[in-house]
């Protein structure tokens, strides 16, 4: 008689049963094994293909199922395999709630991993979410910022077209006195513009966008490459939490920075994330204080450079990329960046 439970809730009794068959086989004593096992019968483990004939053997010969009963205790086929060999009275209705029990755990064992999931993609969304907000509010500060200057200069130029223009004096027939010549001064020399930033050494032929170049560039001596922190790791891990995205890249900056004796300097949004990372042997972390904004903390590192320093910055933000051009800095992007961070 078949009863309808899971293999995987009697493997320890057909497992039993295929053992039984080997060793009767293999003995000194005349002892026929039922046709169906003979094909796995040189086999040392009871493979996944045979757990349904082994199975139908037993169900279906009384006579070798008996075979296996001093052997089959509780403590070794558990006590759905054990009802299902001895078959005392009841055991059909017995087997059939154990079944119920186990199809009953695997639905919550698959109920409780989909939560799991479900509440990790919902938290990495709503971190990107976060992130898309304080994006957008600086990009509004930014340009709450830029209309207030172009008010300003509009007011300034309206001013200066109402100023009425200087008196013309007209020329007078009166000799007037002779008047001392003045005395001559040496021109003042024009104030000398202001240093450029050292350049990055970019070999001709090689472009920051192909993976020679940057290489080519991180190896500039005295360079420092500066970093947008959340704007790499968004685009590379967006699937993590912050803290695991700023881990990831501390770790290959820090490998990065061994291999072309660098310490960059990566700058994150927020003082209150600070205590979720500290600095690497080869990187140096920023976090930006209250109020201000990891593009303006990253703009305002780069200005407090000598400009002696060549400075190498990693974002694809397209305006802070020309606030630090401006600042006379290479500009690649996030995934340049990471191309050089892979080996190979």
């Amino acid at each position: 008689m078949e009863i309808e439970a899971p293999d995987e809730l009697l493997r320890p009794a057909i497992e039993l049963a295929f053992v039984v068959a080997v060793t009767a086989s293999r003995s000194q004593a005349r002892v026929e094994v039922p046709a169906p096992l003979r094909p796995y019968l040189k086999l040392s483990k009871l493979p996944e293909r045979a757990l349904q004939p082994v199975r139908r053997v037993v169900d279906t010969n009384d006579a070798f199922r008996e075979m296996l009963l001093p052997a089959a205790t509780e403590d070794l086929v558990g006590r759905a395999g054990w009802l299902w060999l001895h078959r005392p009275d009841g055991w059909e209705a017995e087997l059939a709630e154990l079944v119920d029990e186990a199809v009953r755990a695997d639905a919550g064992d698959i109920q409780e991993r989909e939560e799991r999931s479900a509440r990790r993609r919902l938290e990495s969304v709503q971190s990107a979410l976060d992130h898309a907000r304080s994006r957008a509010l600086k990009a509004e500060a930014t340009n709450a910022r830029l209309r207030s200057e172009l008010a300003a200069a509009r007011k300034e130029l309206a001013q200066l077209k109402r100023r009425p223009s200087p008196a013309v004096v007209a020329p007078t027939t009166t000799r007037a006195a002779p008047v001392a010549d003045p005395p001559v001064r040496s021109p003042t020399p024009l104030k000398a513009p202001a240093s450029r930033r050292a350049a990055v050494a970019i070999p001709g032929g090689l472009s920051l966008r192909s993976r020679p170049g940057v290489e080519a560039a991180l190896r500039t001596p005295g360079l420092q490459l500066v970093v947008d922190g959340y704007n790499v790791t968004l685009r590379a891990w967006p699937e993590l939490e912050l803290a695991e995205q700023r881990q990831r890249l501390l770790d290959v900056l820090d490998e990065l920075g061994a291999r072309f004796g660098l310490r960059p300097v990566v700058v994150f949004d927020g003082a209150s994330a600070a205590a979720g990372g500290g600095s690497r042997r080869f990187v140096h972390v920023q976090f930006s204080p209250a109020g201000v904004t990891a593009d303006d903390d990253l703009v305002a590192h780069v200005r407090a450079l000598p400009v002696e320093t060549p400075v190498l910055a990693a974002t694809s933000d397209q305006e802070l990329a020309r606030r630090l051009a401006g600042l006379g800095a290479e500009v690649i992007t996030t995934e340049a960046l990471l191309t050089a961070c892979r080996r190979g």
